[in-house]
C-alpha cells in the first residue's frame, strides 16, 4: 500500500467558522513507535461539533478534529504488535497533536 505525501482534510480556520475541506495536506510522519491508519470509518462527536462553536479545546488554527476512528494499519515505525493490513479501532485523547486527528 503506497503512501501519499498529501491528504485531504477537513480544517477548521477559526472560532464559529464552517469547516473547510482542503486537499494538499500533509501526511504526518511517525515519530518513534506509532502506526499510520488508512481512515475507513471516523466518528463525529460533540466535542468535533461544538468545539468551532465555544472555541473549546482548539491549541492552534487551523485545527483538524476527529478523534475516532477505524481503519486499516498503513504504516509501521518502532516496535510493537501492529503490522500493515491490520484493522484496527483508534481512539486518541491527545487533541493538542494534529497529526493524531482524523478529519
Amino acid at each position: 500500500m503506497e503512501i501519499p505525501a498529501t491528504q485531504k482534510a477537513l480544517l477548521l480556520y477559526g472560532t464559529k467558522m464552517p469547516y473547510a475541506l482542503v486537499e494538499g495536506y500533509p501526511v504526518p510522519e511517525l515519530r518513534g513507535a506509532e502506526v499510520l491508519v488508512r481512515n475507513k470509518a471516523i466518528g463525529l462527536n460533540p466535542i468535533d461539533w461544538k468545539a468551532p462553536d465555544f472555541g473549546f479545546r482548539l491549541p492552534q488554527m487551523p485545527y483538524v478534529a476527529g478523534r475516532e476512528l477505524a481503519g486499516v494499519v498503513a504504516k509501521v515505525s518502532g516496535e510493537g504488535k501492529w503490522q500493515v493490513g491490520d484493522r484496527v479501532a483508534v481512539v486518541s485523547t491527545d487533541y493538542r497533536d494534529l497529526r493524531k486527528a482524523a478529519f
